[in-house]
């Protein structure tokens, strides 16, 4: 067989090679975070608050002191963002990068590639943490 006249070419893009980002619509990924906020405040102001998997495992999550942090940055103390979380700012940029790759699609290679690095960076801060003691 002639791999030129290959029925399977992979140079012929088509419609459900889109990624699984793009498959699943923006009001979609809205909602989910809309639940995760509801969830998040539900624990808080109902349940006295705290981190589900801290509380459960006595282990802290990757964001845990996420809102602090954002909450300290929004007010001006930036020494005390880096405090309760230090990988805040990769945090935000995953944010960031994650809705550019629905507002320029042409470019979601390179908006993926920012929010992978932008998270790895967060697991990292984490591991760091955990094995330092500091976590918050």
């Amino acid at each position: 067989m002639n791999k030129n006249n290959r029925s399977d070419d992979r140079s012929v893009k088509r419609k459900n090679d889109a990624p699984l980002l793009k498959k699943i619509p923006l009001w979609a990924w809205t909602a989910i975070a809309v639940l995760f906020a509801a969830e998040e405040l539900i624990r808080k102001f109902v349940f006295g608050g705290g981190c589900l998997l801290k509380d459960t495992t006595g282990i802290p999550c990757p964001a845990c002191g996420m809102s602090r942090a954002f909450f300290c940055l929004v007010t001006g103390n930036l020494r005390e963002a880096f405090y309760f979380n230090p990988a805040f700012p990769a945090a935000g940029a995953a944010l960031i990068f994650f809705f550019m790759i629905f507002i320029f699609p042409k470019r979601q290679r390179i908006w993926f590639a920012g929010m992978s690095v932008s998270l790895a960076a967060i697991i990292v801060v984490w591991v760091i943490r955990l094995a330092t003691g500091n976590a918050v």
